[in-house]
């Protein structure tokens, strides 16, 4: 081949070829904006969210635990246990929930520094709220999430809107032992 056939080659595109997907922009929506429904109580600890509220699939960015104590943690290791789940267990890091699809399964544990767990007279109970932080892709402002956009945004397919949202939470409730304070012992003369 020459040179010459070589630009000639190079330089025309396949006609097979698509163009690359716009990128889209980036827009956050209110804190607790949209919310997932239809979580499964699967345990005290575990929490099976699905999309059965939104109209389009959402990806589960990040797993957080809040109002609760700062021993307790984001940990799925009991809801790995088969006999806790009525599906097999599928981790919410990074899952796309795909609306009526499986669900993605998150508990909470405790810090390996914090209080152990408890049972009987001795267990305190905690709660906290699991968390999911979700993102989806608006092309449209029809249905939730794309519906909650501030008016400034017009999301089309040539130019989509990114969505971000945090989910209102799931409460879940561990039994701990903690340091009970000593009676102060008082001497009276």
């Amino acid at each position: 081949m020459t040179p010459t056939e070589t630009e000639r080659l190079s330089s025309t595109s396949s006609p097979t070829a698509s163009p690359r997907p716009p990128l889209p922009k980036h827009a956050t929506i209110s804190v607790g904006g949209v919310r997932l429904d239809n979580s499964i109580p699967s345990s005290n600890t575990c929490v099976t969210f699905l999309n059965t509220a939104l109209n389009q699939p959402v990806r589960a960015a990040g797993v957080v635990v809040t109002d609760g104590p700062d021993y307790i943690v984001v940990d799925d290791s009991e809801c790995r246990i088969p006999s806790l789940l009525p599906h097999p267990f599928r981790s919410c890091d990074d899952a796309v929930l795909e609306p009526g699809g499986p669900g993605c399964d998150t508990g909470i544990g405790l810090d390996p520094d914090g209080p152990p767990e408890a049972s009987g007279p001795d267990a305190v109970q905690r709660d906290a709220t699991i968390r999911l932080t979700l993102e989806a892709t608006c092309t449209s402002r029809e249905g939730p999430p794309c519906s909650s956009l501030d008016d400034s945004f017009s999301p089309t397919v040539t130019a989509p809107i990114e969505v971000s949202w945090t989910d209102g939470g799931r409460e879940r409730t561990v039994f701990v032992r903690e340091q009970q304070p000593s009676p102060e012992t008082h001497s009276s003369r």
